[in-house]
């Protein structure tokens, strides 16, 4: 209980501090009463008249059944530290966890791992708050809703949001003081007040394009945070978005961004991304983010006619380049390995590079093919093991089988391909995988930015 009241007080602290920065109105205050039984932003009930019926099973859930059938867990007392939470109870679906079900005050043993199932769409409000022994969670690409002050004070060290979550809300993931890397899915728009609050551990953000708001204390009192990445989308950062942050604070904005006009206004240090200025792409396409992101990292560069050439495809020579680009363009020293890539030409580091490190191995036939098309699943393979390279966690699997040609997948490439629709890098084709289809400029933006997105 003192964790719990001292993260309010603190949160309500953040908030007196941006009003004095900001001469918020009152509605920017929070209850500071004991959250049992509390109902801050969100309830799952359709009125609070309703009186359900709360049933209990033999190992330890507490539950009511929905209007729509489905099963929302009220609280878990079942005396388990490592929890999977089951999808199915008694023939029901379970889809919804509700306020405070695994609250650290309910529990009757502390927490340390759980895995939420496929099956979960909303989580409400405290749902897992103060666990601060809470250190592994897995959070499905079902889920579309985290409430307010869901994961209040938990001890994970690393977190991987839905995809399908569109906004971060309100004190979800503040005093996680040993949280260190947050990967934010690519659909948010949102990210709301005090949501990162003294998450002191945090070094890094990248903030995905299609952000248009980041509100007051959003990353406040976060003194380790060295760099944030704010795209061109943003239209709102609350003057005390970064709060008690690091002096130091590097912010890597867009020229004539509105994160540009943020940075110099308030005087922080930033770096300014140039924007693709390409004839053939537009913001009003759906590739225009990636490109930009692309062209903006010194990743992909367009032709010498201003065109970028969404539609043409990439050849295995250019896609190594990208990848080589992206670690620096280390210097090789070994000749070629393959008697079709010759010294000095544009390609032939990048390949030699490649080679070197493991990412690539050649035809059977001992040659590269430095100019043939890149296709879909040479791509994924090269990707994967380029991850691999880097000690990234690759175990993430799909089922193909739900794609209709998912027997076309070559068997060097099945893992790779697998690997790529989990982390959603590859999400199919008019719901075909079209493993030998070759790869477009675009596409091959679109990956990439996808694939530095969940690793970065």
């Amino acid at each position: 209980m003192k964790k719990k009241t001292a993260a309010l007080i603190f949160a309500f602290i953040l908030i007196l501090q941006s009003a004095s920065l900001n001469a918020l109105a009152a509605d920017t205050e929070i209850p500071t009463e004991d959250i049992t039984g509390s109902d801050l932003t969100e309830t799952f009930t359709e009125s609070s008249k309703v009186t359900r019926t709360t049933e209990k099973t033999a190992d330890g859930y507490t539950y009511i059944v929905q209007n729509d059938g489905t099963i929302a867990i009220m609280e878990y007392t079942g005396g388990l530290s490592d929890i999977i939470i089951p999808s199915e109870i008694n023939g029901r679906t379970v889809s919804t966890i509700g306020n405070e079900a695994f609250a650290k005050q309910t529990l009757t043993a502390p927490l340390n791992s759980v895995v939420i199932p496929n099956s979960i769409t909303t989580i409400y409000n405290y749902a897992f708050a103060f666990n601060d022994t809470l250190t592994d969670i897995v959070l499905p690409d079902s889920v579309t809703w985290i409430g307010s002050s869901a994961f209040t004070d938990c001890g994970f060290t690393s977190i991987r949001l839905p995809k399908n979550l569109t906004i971060i809300n309100e004190y979800v993931f503040m005093d996680c003081t040993s949280l260190e890397n947050i990967i934010l899915p690519e659909n948010i728009t949102d990210i709301n007040r005090s949501a990162f609050a003294n998450c002191s551990a945090l070094k890094k953000i990248s903030v995905p394009y299609g952000v248009t708001l980041i509100d007051d204390n959003a990353f406040a009192m976060c003194t380790n945070l060295q760099s944030i990445e704010l795209p061109n989308s943003i239209k709102i950062i609350g003057s005390s978005a970064f709060y008690g942050c690091n002096s130091d604070l590097m912010l890597y904005v867009y020229e004539d961004s509105y994160a540009l006009e943020y940075a110099q206004r308030n005087n922080y240090p930033f770096h300014i991304y140039e924007n693709a200025h390409y004839d053939d792409v537009s913001p009003d396409n759906w590739y225009y983010k990636y490109v930009n992101w692309a062209y903006s990292h010194h990743l992909m560069t367009g032709y010498e006619s201003g065109n970028f050439g969404p539609a043409d495809l990439l050849t295995r020579g250019q896609f190594t380049i990208i990848l080589h680009r992206y670690e620096g363009s280390p210097v090789v020293t070994l000749p070629s390995p393959f008697p079709d890539v010759e010294a000095g030409l544009y390609y032939t580091d990048a390949i030699i590079w490649a080679k070197e490190t493991g990412i690539i191995g050649g035809y059977d036939n001992g040659t590269f093919g430095p100019v043939d098309n890149m296709n879909r699943e040479q791509l994924a393979t090269m990707m994967y093991r380029y991850a691999g390279t880097k000690g990234y966690n690759t175990s993430k699997r799909a089922d193909l089988s739900t794609f209709p040609d998912a027997g076309n997948v070559h068997t060097f490439a099945e893992e790779a391909m697998q690997w790529a629709v989990a982390e959603g890098l590859i999400t199919g084709d008019n719901g075909y995988l079209n493993p030998q289809s070759n790869a477009n400029r675009a596409v091959t933006a679109t990956i990439i930015y996808r694939f530095l997105n969940v690793y970065q």
